[in-house]
């Protein structure tokens, strides 16, 4: 939203969310694992598009593209629960996210940040690597 314009601070709340059994918030959490990763990724990767299209710096780009990579490995957000996944299965969830971007993704990563896709990922993963390791919280 702060890309799109100023934010203008309003005396009165807009918006209260909900939380019953009937809302779709509420089923995320009955989902299978997988389902729950493929949309978590794709929120992430998603997250991130709409935050590369803000004109910026190849460095405020690169902030950017770390940002989304921690929200991804984030366990304060309780969508996925990184402190009990293997070192193999959060490689695998941030393997699955750079698929993702390449994929399904309509912006050019290794133009914006400069860099080729191979050194992208490992740079990407030497910085979060640490947070796969067993007894992590998987939090950066």
């Amino acid at each position: 939203m702060a890309g799109w314009g100023e934010l203008q601070r309003v005396p009165v709340e807009l918006y209260r969310k909900r939380y019953h059994s009937g809302n779709e918030h509420s089923r995320w959490f009955t989902w299978p694992t997988e389902k729950i990763t493929q949309a978590w990724t794709f929120h992430c990767a998603d997250m991130l598009e709409q935050a590369m299209l803000v004109q910026a710096t190849t460095l405020e780009h690169r902030l950017l593209w770390m940002v989304a990579v921690g929200r991804l490995l984030a366990t304060r957000f309780g969508f996925l629960p990184p402190a009990n996944l293997t070192p193999a299965e959060c490689m695998s969830l941030l393997n699955g996210f750079f698929e993702q971007i390449q994929t399904t993704g309509h912006m050019d990563i290794p133009r914006l940040l400069e860099e080729n896709w191979s050194n992208i990922v490992a740079w990407t993963k030497r910085i979060y690597a640490p947070a796969a390791k067993p007894g992590s919280s998987a939090q950066p």
